[in-house]
């Protein structure tokens, strides 16, 4: 695992306007239907009180234990063209690769795909009112919005493994550009990512995404060295 002393730092100097540590997050399942050969289910996940973010899992219905879950987080582009955007609008499961379709219907693989905060359709689920409050209040603290994505995908990774069909299954995360290094530093502080798939990642902080103090403490670079063989693609 990467060094604690690491985390330590990231914690104080960056990310003290995550919430304290409190267990797994509340996730509530609002739909499972069927569709095109396969299992759809919907959730919403409250990464802290007051902030309900979407969660979609899609899986073959007979299988009990896929052996593999990818999570995709969505940016806004990739949202526009995501299969969850159809799914969220009510539509039948999305098409998917042929390779990815095969694996999941084979009971190998899960797909599941989340919206962080601010990313839509993540702004709809949320009170404005509360929103507003939240946001004044990681702003006082000195977070910033990218710094608190990182605390929701960790949420979303925990809610993951909360449900008893993925206990035991391997779990990758797929990213890219800023949203990417989001899910670097997740992984740094959630060791049940096993995998890091992320496409076009920025060179160094001073591109983003923008994180409170975070030069003082180390730079992409680093995060990616102490992730080692967990990053599975290229990082640009």
């Amino acid at each position: 695992p990467p060094p604690a002393e690491y985390r330590k730092a990231l914690r104080e100097k960056v990310f003290g306007g995550w919430p304290a540590e409190s267990g797994t997050p509340p996730l509530e399942l609002r739909e499972r239907a069927d569709r095109a050969g396969l299992r759809v289910g919907v959730y919403v996940l409250e990464s802290q009180p007051a902030v309900k973010l979407p969660l979609w899992v899609l899986q073959a219905p007979k299988t009990r234990r896929p052996e593999q879950v990818l999570l995709t987080v969505l940016d806004a582009e990739r949202w526009t063209n995501s299969p969850a955007k159809g799914l969220w609008r009510g539509g039948e499961a999305p098409e998917t690769d042929a390779h990815l379709r095969q694996e999941i219907q084979a009971g190998k693989l899960a797909l599941a795909f989340f919206a962080p905060r601010e990313v839509e359709p993540a702004s709809w689920q949320t009170d404005p009112k509360l929103a507003r409050q939240v946001r004044r209040r990681y702003m006082l603290l000195g977070q910033t919005l990218d710094g608190m994505r990182v605390w929701d995908i960790r949420r979303a990774v925990q809610a993951l493994k909360t449900l008893p069909e993925f206990k035991s299954a391997a779990l990758g995360i797929n990213a890219r550009q800023q949203m990417g290094v989001n899910a670097a530093y997740a992984a740094l502080f959630e060791p049940e990512i096993t995998q890091l798939q992320l496409e076009g990642l920025p060179a160094s902080h001073q591109e983003g995404p923008d994180y409170l103090n975070v030069l003082k403490v180390g730079d992409i670079p680093q995060v990616l060295a102490l992730l080692g063989p967990r990053v599975a693609a290229p990082a640009r």
